[in-house]
């Protein structure tokens, strides 16, 4: 569980990381799932309105894996008026540490 906890930016402790807290409140941030079988390990992430071809997965020399992209705000109607918004727009980067048995090939 704790290399779980590592996986996402925490310390182990199930505490998240002043890194991964400060990225929620100020980026775009998309919670992410980890799923494990004997075989293989994977990541799910919802990313809502971002097309698949916007999206850019990679992984670093610090066996990170990178998802990146932009999620675009939509051309509104000029008769309408914007009251409120919460959804937010623009870049995004999320980078989870690989379990350490993960093969990266």
């Amino acid at each position: 569980m704790k290399e779980v906890d590592r996986s996402f930016g925490g310390d182990g402790s199930g505490v998240p990381s002043a890194d991964t807290m400060r990225d929620a409140a100020t980026n775009l941030y998309f919670p992410a799932d980890l799923r494990e079988s004997s075989a293989e390990y994977k990541y799910f992430i919802d990313l809502p309105g971002v097309p698949k071809s916007d999206i850019k997965v990679q992984v670093d020399k610090d066996r990170r894996l990178i998802v990146s992209g932009e999620r675009n705000k939509e051309e509104m109607d000029v008769s309408w008026r914007q009251q409120k918004q919460e959804r937010r727009f623009g870049a995004f980067q999320r980078k989870l540490q690989l379990p350490e048995d993960a093969d990266v090939k």
